[in-house]
């Protein structure tokens, strides 16, 4: 299981995701909180990102949160990116759609 770690300090804002052996699988600092849910809103969103370097870096990155789906799909983008070099990529990330899925249907019967 991966545990969303908030650490709110009198004016500074550390967010973490740990895998099960403690490790960062990401992280955000913002330096001067006042409260506002912005930081955290824009930490745990996910929509459709043009895939750049930076982009593919970090999705690779997350690959202990799904290690059986996130190879896979950077094996997809770097065989378009020899294939189609030069035209744009765009990351979905179903998270995304999850997010706004009922509860009962987000949950198991």
């Amino acid at each position: 299981m991966n545990v969303l770690v908030v650490n709110a300090g009198s004016s500074s804002l550390k967010l973490r995701v740990l895998g099960e052996d403690d490790t960062v699988l990401a992280e955000h600092h913002a330096e001067r909180w006042t409260g506002e849910t912005g930081p955290l809103e824009d930490f745990l969103s996910t929509s459709a990102t043009a895939i750049d370097d930076d982009t593919r870096a970090r999705i690779e990155a997350l690959t202990a949160l799904a290690p059986l789906h996130q190879p896979r799909a950077l094996a997809g983008v770097d065989a378009a990116t020899r294939l189609l070099p030069g035209v744009p990529q765009v990351a979905c990330f179903d998270t995304s759609f999850h997010t706004t899925m009922p509860a009962a249907r987000a949950s198991p019967p």
